[in-house]
């Protein structure tokens, strides 16, 4: 083989290739892949060996990539993949960690239409080659660029919280902001273009210009992304730098309603660490955290951002505007360790997701006690607190639990409705075995956080008014409650907790999903007077759920309470 065009599309990698290759998948039908190793570079191509009419053998291209990491940067691909951030990491020869844009190539053979019918069990021997192409890129990185790459973080997940408590008006934004690649790649290129060094120095001495760029880029916004880079590139201060910075979070935000914060947003950009996820940099930053309090330890400072993220949203919801700050001052104060008490698993996903249960049961704790932490609250003393009331299901006091839960003054009983909003006449799913129901009444909310050993009984109130929708589900024989808010008539999922709030499995959650999809669709047939196609079944069940759940305690006139305003 030779540096001529690759894959036909007029990419060039220039002469002399260190190696080349191709490797016959025999198990995998009459599948090739065809690798080159060049100065700076590399490229692969997956095809399939076709016989035309006239006797002639053809490639049908599968998966195609071209990649440089010495100027003139390349990186061509025909899939929508993902661009590289594995190869930065020091041990990414291992075979665990091969880079997700390496395994395009993998997924174009599974989901290719015309394979069906292919033996796909060697696997290993794409992968082995596809690895061979990431050690050598490795050692084309450009040492120095390729360090600062590494300070970024690889991870893109989706927090659990985002998606129960996401602003309906945001949410196309907030999905655009959370998701996507990692930054490596986009940094990577930026300082090996950039001849001054200067955007290589911004990411060692003020990480959080870059992360807000990145989100700029994310959106769209090149003007805005053109002016910040220029304003580094030609070496103006570091603090007109930050001025500008946030005059575009102000302008690309809403600018009514995020203007009195920019001091806040400034300090927060200054003191950004280059873990901290560029999501969390754009929200909008709540009066009540105290932005001194951000750690300089990059691992503490993600903690303080992520935390912070997860209280406000968690808060805003349950809690009043007094006890909201009080609580924020709290979680701004201790964050790294909150989230040292919550866990330390190498994995920050499963130790953001534990944290978000902690926080949501000091919630929990705070609005039935009016025991709300505060700046000098120790945390391993009221979390201690929360916990024993927790596992003693201390929110199922129906006198403590009713006087705190915020409803207006005036008396209410367990046998109080739930509003159904739009599920009223859908309250009952049914698909085979599974099934998912409406919780009809305080008494029943009560008797699914006993069962349940979770204190949902907590959000009676916003229950009690519609704010939201409650349910009990059975997923392939695992019992979940479910929370839903709907937003013009659209539902949104929130909280999915199973016993004892445990992490609903995957295929749960791929059931509450089905039905979601039901629902929308039945909701929407409703209004246009239209049979609806769905996966399961609807019924009307509201004579069967307005029955009260059995209760932990005997009920009489005594049990009905005097609301106050919470």
């Amino acid at each position: 083989m030779t540096g001529k065009n690759l894959f036909e599309t007029g990419i060039t990698l220039e002469p002399p290739f260190k190696q080349a290759w191709t490797v016959p998948l025999e198990r995998l039908g009459d599948i090739i892949l065809e690798g080159e190793l060049s100065e700076g570079g590399a490229c692969a191509r997956l095809f399939r060996l076709l016989q035309s009419p006239e006797g002639k053998t053809e490639r049908r291209m599968l998966w195609l990539l071209a990649l440089n990491v010495q100027p003139p940067l390349i990186l061509r691909s025909e899939s929508k993949g993902n661009t590289p951030y594995h190869i930065f990491d020091p041990d990414a020869g291992n075979l665990d960690s091969l880079d997700p844009f390496l395994t395009d190539g993998l997924e174009a053979i599974r989901s290719s239409p015309d394979l069906k019918d292919v033996d796909s069990s060697n696997w290993n021997k794409v992968s082995l080659s596809l690895m061979a192409i990431q050690r050598h890129l490795i050692g084309q990185l450009i040492p120095d660029v390729a360090a600062i790459s590494s300070m970024f973080p690889t991870y893109c997940f989706r927090p659990p919280y985002l998606v129960a408590f996401d602003e309906p008006d945001a949410a196309a934004t907030s999905s655009m902001l959370a998701t996507g690649n990692s930054i490596r790649w986009w940094l990577y290129e930026m300082i090996v273009n950039d001849a001054t060094g200067r955007v290589g120095q911004m990411a060692r001495v003020c990480p959080g210009v870059l992360l807000i760029a990145k989100i700029l880029k994310n959106l769209h916004r090149d003007k805005e992304l053109d002016m910040l880079l220029n304003f580094i590139i030609s070496g103006e201060r570091l603090g007109r730098v930050l001025d500008l910075a946030v005059e575009l979070w102000i302008l690309v935000s809403a600018p009514r309603v995020v203007a009195d914060r920019a001091w806040e947003q400034r300090i927060r950009i200054a003191r950004a660490g280059p873990l901290v996820p560029p999501r969390l940099l754009w929200e909008v930053p709540d009066t009540a955290a105290v932005v001194e309090d951000i750690p300089t330890s990059s691992r503490d400072n993600l903690a303080w951002f992520e935390v912070q993220s997860i209280a406000s949203h968690i808060a805003r919801k349950f809690l009043p505007k007094d006890s909201r700050a009080k609580f924020l001052a709290f979680t701004s104060r201790h964050a790294p360790k909150l989230i040292a008490i919550a866990d330390r698993p190498e994995d920050l996903e499963i130790a953001f997701f534990k944290c978000v249960t902690q926080i949501n049961h000091l919630v929990d704790f705070a609005r039935a006690t009016g025991r709300c932490p505060g700046r000098n609250t120790k945390p391993h003393k009221i979390i201690e607190e929360s916990d024993r009331w927790h596992e003693q299901q201390g929110y199922l006091n129906p006198r403590l639990l009713l006087a705190r839960a915020g409803l207006s003054s005036r008396p209410i009983s367990p046998e109080e409705p739930l509003d159904p909003g739009p599920v009223d006449t859908v309250r009952i799913w049914r698909r085979d075995s599974d099934f998912i129901r409406f919780i009809a009444t305080v008494g029943s909310l009560i008797e699914e956080s006993r069962l349940m050993h979770h204190c949902v009984a907590s959000y009676a109130a916003m229950a009690v008014e519609g704010k939201l929708q409650l349910f009990h589900g059975e997923i392939a024989g695992e019992k979940v409650t479910i929370e839903i808010a709907f937003d013009n008539g659209t539902p949104n999922l929130g909280q999915v907790s199973g016993i004892s709030n445990k992490k609903p499995e995957v295929f749960v959650m791929h059931g509450i999903h089905t039905w979601m999809g039901d629902l929308a669709e039945a909701l929407k047939a409703q209004t246009l007077g239209i049979t609806p196609h769905l996966i399961g079944r609807f019924e009307d069940g509201r004579t069967a759920s307005n029955e009260v759940g059995r209760l932990p305690f005997p009920c009489s006139n005594e049990d009905t309470v005097q609301m106050d305003t919470g």
